[in-house]
């Protein structure tokens, strides 16, 4: 059966309907021509054919099966009726019922089927076969609606041939079948197996899963009994497909397995982000679990991402402390990586020291790590000025001595801390009258590095709880001088970048 315009049979040239009731006209002196009457037809298949070459110009109604109007398989079906063959009302059930009985396009007799699609699946118009002429196969059908039934040349999309009456003949080409394992380790040959017609090629198409990359792989021939096999090394999931004569297979999906792997830094600077990167079967969905500490448990799932069509993926982890992590994905689950957070040293070092004495720089660092401190005078190079260890709760200290202006770093696996200055400077004096002789204002000085505040600072005779009096800059000489309303006894010391004076008393006497 066949939709009446949906599916048009296409032809090699156009017929005119004056040349296609010629075709009839000769056709019918052939078959019926004097002592060839259809009941002296001399096998099944001749006489359904002049079963057929009686309704001649009967018009085209779809779905019809009768003398009021026949489609293309209503006509065959009741021409071998006529005969005792019965055939569904279906071009398609018409193929598979008879194929069986399959005959080549070059050895037809009167009364064969003649198929037409692209393949056994998509058939959809039927014809009788008639005569050969000029080397063409010529048909009675019932073409589609507008057309009424009589001889056409065969068409260009022709497909197969049967003989419902029985015989044989070349079978038709079988629509080709391909199977292989769902998946295979990546870098690892699959071995793509299926049938076909005997001695059949058979072309191995391919693609990526995302459609890209689709070419041909490689040909093959089809045994004796129409079994092939290819092997090919698969590094990526890919799509294949079968295709031969007979049509194409089905489209067959094979993974490519590649082992789960998650790499991470052995070590990164604390407050900075890093990443964790690795490799999977293309598009894999991959989950990522991190704990912190360096114990086994406490473990959650940080993110999930997917993998690209390389198979790489990557994370950015931004963490403040040791972190443990693994990924999971497609079943397997990965080593897992540490990070050790690397602490920034800092350098704790006074603003000033006395020439002459020791200098205690301190500060912190990765936990027992080894910590060097780097001095530089002026525009001089750097050099070691010594080193320490951190301790297990990341502080680390060392002595120094120096007798001139410095800026000083500290260094500790990899890492280093801002650059400090560090004053070599003489320790400042203080001069004040030992007595007063009663309340009023008295002159306080003495010496400091040029061109530095001095802070003064002051507390009652016996008291520890000294509050700052006054300030005043050393002159380029180094001398300062303050003066101080004083109402008792008390005690006074000046300090400059954190370096004191000694303390000194005035006493009021009256």
């Amino acid at each position: 059966m066949i939709a009446a315009a949906a599916r048009r049979p296409r032809r090699t040239r156009p017929r005119s309907a004056v040349a296609i009731l010629v075709a009839a006209c000769v056709v019918a002196v052939g078959i019926l021509a004097t002592g060839t009457a259809a009941t002296a037809a001399s096998t099944p298949g001749q006489r359904a054919l002049a079963w057929a070459n009686a309704r001649v110009g009967t018009p085209y109604v779809w779905g019809g099966a009768s003398d009021s109007g026949y489609d293309c398989s209503g006509l065959v079906m009741r021409a071998y009726e006529s005969v005792g063959i019965s055939l569904a009302h279906q071009s398609a059930s018409q193929f598979r019922e008879t194929a069986n009985h399959p005959v080549s396009a070059g050895n037809l007799k009167p009364g064969d089927l003649m198929f037409y699609g692209s393949s056994a699946g998509s058939i959809y118009h039927v014809g009788i076969f008639a005569y050969y002429r000029d080397g063409q196969a010529w048909m009675i059908d019932a073409p589609h609606s507008g057309v009424p039934v009589g001889y056409h040349e065969r068409y260009v999309d022709f497909y197969a041939a049967t003989r419902p009456a029985g015989g044989t003949g070349v079978a038709p080409p079988s629509r080709p079948t391909i199977s292989a394992p769902a998946s295979v380790l990546a870098d690892h040959a699959v071995t793509l197996t299926g049938t076909t017609s005997a001695g059949a090629h058979v072309r191995i198409w391919s693609a990526l899963t995302n459609g890209t990359d689709n070419r041909l792989f490689q040909t093959v021939t089809a045994t004796s009994n129409g079994r092939w096999s290819y092997s090919v090394r698969l590094l990526h999931n890919r799509l294949f497909t079968a295709s031969s004569s007979g049509g194409d297979s089905r489209t067959l999906r094979v993974r490519a397995i590649w082992p789960l792997v998650i790499n991470a830094p052995a070590t990164s600077p604390e407050g900075k982000s890093f990443y964790l990167w690795g490799h999977i079967t293309d598009y894999a969905r991959v989950s990522i679990y991190g704990a912190a500490g360096t114990g086994t448990g406490g473990y959650r799932r940080l993110t999930t991402v997917t993998a690209a069509g390389n198979g790489n993926w990557a994370y950015r982890a931004s963490i403040r402390r040791t972190w443990r992590f693994y990924a999971t994905a497609e079943g397997q689950s990965s080593k897992v990586r540490q990070t050790n957070v690397l602490r920034y040293p800092t350098l704790e070092a006074p603003q000033a020291v006395v020439i002459g004495a020791g200098t205690h720089l301190a500060g912190s660092a990765t936990s027992l790590s080894t910590v060097k401190v780097y001095f530089k005078r002026g525009s001089g190079p750097w050099g070691v000025a010594g080193t320490s260890r951190a301790d297990a709760a990341r502080g680390w200290s060392m002595g120094a001595r120096q007798r001139a202006q410095v800026h000083a770093y500290a260094t500790a696996v990899g890492l280093r801390s801002p650059v400090a200055l560090i004053r070599y400077i003489y320790r400042p004096t203080i001069t004040a009258p030992a007595t007063v002789g009663g309340k009023g204002t008295i002159s306080v000085s003495g010496t400091g590095p040029a061109g530095w505040t001095m802070t003064l600072r002051s507390a009652v005779s016996g008291s520890h709880s000294f509050t700052t009096v006054r300030t005043a800059m050393a002159t380029s000489s180094g001398h300062w001088q303050m003066s101080v309303d004083q109402g008792r006894s008390r005690q006074y010391y000046v300090t400059v970048l954190g370096v004191n004076s000694r303390v000194v008393s005035s006493t009021i006497t009256a």
